[in-house]
């Protein structure tokens, strides 16, 4: 995703949070929104490369 893509999200995700009438900080939403995001890019990235050393033997 681009960095304009992710704000969006991040707009969108505090915008319920708001409609709500749930107070969290938006620090401790964005903090969680890039933990997520890294950990799901990392996983990604490594099953590509097993799929890429499986697809070569």
């Amino acid at each position: 995703m681009k960095p304009r893509e992710h704000e969006d999200v991040l707009e969108r995700v505090m915008s319920k949070i708001y409609n709500r009438e749930i107070w969290i900080p938006d620090y401790e939403v964005e903090k969680y929104y890039k933990g997520k995001i890294n950990k799901w890019h990392n996983k990604h990235i490594s099953l590509k490369e097993k799929n890429d050393k499986e697809e070569k033997i």
